[in-house]
């Protein structure tokens, strides 16, 4: 999915800055009382860094040669979609804000989405996943996984189970978004998914159950399978943010949170 600015032309441009090629400016609306603004501010405990978070993408856009509110890579519309981690690096905004706020400049209008050609060529259904389509393969590696140098592991070897959740979290995904992945994943892939499995356990203190649950909504919501890839990218940055979403949703009624919103393990 790539996003654009709304009205980028008639909004953030000028008749001054249009003739600019390089722009070291932009012109931004100093309107304070119209709804979308009093919406982004008022209606999130995070909105002040939501608006922060919009005049930086606003001023990324300003930069582009080719200014047309694209959030891509060249800032045309055929350009690679930036994504949350891309713009976050490039605008130096947490990604934790982002996630938050990039839905809601779309629900109050500022952003619109607009599907890529990438996307178009996806399958249409985005339903969940039955329950069955991502069971574990019985008895699939009872010999588990070879590891290479984990960190603190005395033993050699994985859980079968998780070689056979990486190996179903990537079938799926190949399945899913074959026009993104049409030779599917390697064996290294998967191996490196296993691994990861097991530090999220291991080292990460999470269950095996709830891995699995995270990898099962890394593949059905729209927004995370678009923008997450591979089980080593979920545990990097995005686990715990799944982990909540679900928890808010409802899909984990026994998650806690502390005072500062954080999720206690």
């Amino acid at each position: 999915m790539t996003y654009r600015i709304k009205d980028w032309g008639d909004t953030y441009e000028n008749s001054r800055s249009k003739s600019i090629k390089d722009c070291q400016w932009t012109p931004i609306p100093n309107k304070q009382s119209g709804l979308g603004y009093k919406k982004l501010i008022m209606g999130h405990k995070n909105g002040t860094a939501h608006y922060g978070a919009w005049v930086a993408i606003v001023l990324r856009c300003s930069k582009q040669t080719d200014r047309s509110g694209y959030l891509t890579d060249g800032g045309r519309k055929t350009d690679p979609p930036l994504t949350i981690d891309d713009i976050a690096l490039m605008t130096s905004v947490p990604a934790k804000i982002f996630e938050e706020a990039l839905p809601r400049f779309v629900e109050i209008g500022w952003l619109e989405e607009i599907p890529d050609v990438m996307a178009m060529a996806l399958p249409q259904d985005t339903t969940a996943l039955p329950q069955s389509e991502f069971s574990l393969p019985p008895n699939r590696r009872k010999e588990g996984i070879e590891l290479n140098g984990m960190e603190g592991k005395e033993s050699s070897e994985l859980p079968s189970e998780y070689a056979d959740l990486s190996d179903a979290f990537y079938k799926q995904r190949a399945s899913k978004f074959s026009a993104i992945h049409p030779k599917g994943f390697t064996e290294k892939e998967i191996q490196a998914g296993a691994e990861t499995i097991d530090k999220l356990i291991r080292l990460d203190g999470y269950t095996f159950e709830q891995v699995t649950d995270v990898l099962k909504y890394a593949l059905e919501d729209d927004f995370w399978s678009r923008n997450v890839q591979s089980i080593p990218q979920i545990r990097k940055s995005k686990f715990k943010t799944m982990l909540g979403q679900m928890a808010k949703n409802g899909s984990f009624s026994d998650l806690k949170f502390d005072e500062k919103g954080d999720l206690i393990l």
